[in-house]
């Protein structure tokens, strides 16, 4: 949960009442109004937390993805039981190489039943290489900016900062779900305008392309990483946009 003051009232990022992501206002009279919902990747272990507001006005929102490393997973059994079509969001559209994972499907009562999972889509579902998932404003693993008197009207996703840099601090993966990985790192990123970053485990860890955990990933990226540095808050920067295409 994130919390900050601005103009006269309080802005707190939260789950909303049906578990998506959101932002309210808290006026001094105490009336609240939400301002933005309807990020879905909240609905998993990763939700909205840091709000911020910006010098140029509007507000910075840290969004975390749904899932461990992309794939819906059965560490992820009581919120798909709850929400089945719940998937990881892209911010921009990806195309997948098609990669799926196969684990015990814990929603049949027959322990050796198994079932075919892939990337950015629901569990126990299978993808196909050049699949193209549709990315959405509303996304997972984002700094998310809009105006606070305008929240759903003018979502982007946008960051900044003082001195014209972008840092973004990720947590590394875990070893869990129905892609786990091992010895992940958390690192920090420093963030180009028109940079792109390929690859949901090989792009930002730097993994050789002929490990387990990075064959048939596309890994291209223009950034600049720094292993092993963990940052609890990220720095944005003014104009940059961070880009996904393509991913496994």
């Amino acid at each position: 949960m994130g919390l900050v003051f601005h103009q006269g009232s309080f802005y707190v990022s939260h789950r909303a009442q049906d578990r998506t992501g959101a932002v309210s206002r808290i006026a001094a009279d105490g009336t609240v109004t939400q301002i933005l919902s309807g990020i879905e990747d909240s609905r998993a272990e990763h939700q909205v937390n840091d709000l911020r507001v910006g010098a140029d006005g509007r507000m910075y929102l840290a969004s975390g993805p749904a899932t461990n490393s992309g794939v819906m997973g059965i560490d992820l059994a009581p919120v798909v039981s709850l929400h089945p079509m719940l998937r990881t969001r892209p911010c921009k559209d990806i195309v997948l190489t098609g990669q799926n994972f196969q684990t015990p499907d814990f929603r049949t009562p027959d322990p050796s039943d198994t079932v075919q999972t892939g990337a950015f889509v629901p569990f126990g579902t299978s993808t196909t290489p050049g699949q193209v998932i549709p990315g959405t404003a509303k996304c997972g693993g984002a700094i998310l900016a809009f105006n606070p008197a305008n929240a759903e009207g003018t979502l982007q996703m946008h960051a900044w900062d003082a001195q014209g840099q972008m840092f973004a601090a990720v947590n590394g993966y875990d070893i869990r779900g129905s892609r786990p990985v091992n010895d992940s790192r958390d690192a920090t990123y420093r963030v180009q305008a028109g940079a792109s970053a390929e690859g949901w485990q090989c792009g930002l860890h730097r993994l050789p392309s002929g490990t387990e955990q990075c064959r048939g990933h596309s890994v291209r990226a223009q950034r600049e990483a720094r292993p092993g540095v963990h940052a609890g808050r990220t720095r944005t920067t003014p104009g940059a946009t961070v880009r996904r295409s393509v991913w496994s």
